[in-house]
């Protein structure tokens, strides 16, 4: 499932997007005064001074791609949503524990997943600066200076935070997707079906000269490695999503136990 799901996210111009792509790959251009920003695989970016939990007190290049990548407001907004909520119901069906609560108290479920979703959020909201500092070290370790800079002035623009975001939300519920969906087609469920309706909308609304800025920054050198790099990222997102789902787990079994014992009263 998350292979499928990753596959779909990957922005490729050539699949995801139509619009053509030019024949020789387009390098983005980098400023005269970037070009004598040090080459070499991106080993000492980092604030001299930092925070908490890593941090870096005064925000580097590299902990801006961070931060812009991890598209910590889309995640919120999904699990935060109406799609948090029935995401949570669809898990809690699948299991047989939850699914033979239900058969016996009606709405059961439902309550678990209304009065769970916040201390989700909360889960995740807390997890993003950790997460953050994973996908800097990623990129540090596998970009030079000059390449994260110019991801930052692609990923700054509307077009490029656009990307991520339907990036972002694919991989997400990507993963929700592939604990309930057990068999057949992952994007026959409704959760991935309106995320990828969504996606689509959103790609299709772009104007010819954003179709090829995304082309062109794909097909550079830059865009390339950031392309190669979205496997690794995929499974931050997923260790991400599964150890707060874990977290979570306990509150779960809580709450339907609370419910339980009010319907036995």
């Amino acid at each position: 499932m998350l292979a499928l799901v990753a596959t779909l996210l990957v922005v490729q111009p050539e699949a995801t997007i139509d619009a053509p792509v030019p024949e020789a790959a387009v390098s983005v251009e980098t400023p005269a005064e970037e070009t004598a920003v040090e080459t070499a695989p991106n080993q000492e970016i980092a604030a001299e001074e930092t925070v908490a939990e890593g941090i870096p007190a005064v925000e580097t290049p590299q902990w801006h791609l961070a931060r812009l990548s991890a598209a910590g407001e889309a995640q919120l907004a999904i699990i935060d949503g109406d799609l948090g909520t029935d995401w949570l119901e669809a898990l809690l069906q699948s299991t047989p524990y939850f699914a033979a609560l239900e058969a016996e108290h009606r709405g059961l479920i439902e309550d678990v997943a209304e009065e769970t979703q916040p201390i989700f959020v909360a889960l995740y909201r807390a997890s993003l600066p950790g997460y953050e500092a994973e996908l800097a070290a990623l990129f540090g370790e596998n970009l030079t200076a000059t390449e994260i800079v110019a991801a930052n002035r692609f990923f700054d623009t509307e077009t490029g935070r656009l990307i991520l975001d339907t990036q972002t939300e694919i991989n997400l519920i990507g993963w929700m997707s592939s604990l309930t969906v057990r068999e057949g087609d992952p994007r026959s469920d409704p959760l991935v079906g309106r995320a990828l309706q969504r996606a689509q909308r959103a790609l299709s609304d772009l104007s010819r000269s954003e179709q090829l800025r995304i082309g062109e920054f794909y097909q550079s050198g830059v865009g390339r490695k950031i392309g190669q790099l979205q496997t690794a990222i995929v499974e931050l997102a997923r260790a991400l999503a599964e150890r707060n789902q874990a977290a979570l787990q306990e509150d779960v079994m809580r709450r339907a136990e609370d419910i339980v014992a009010e319907h036995a009263r």
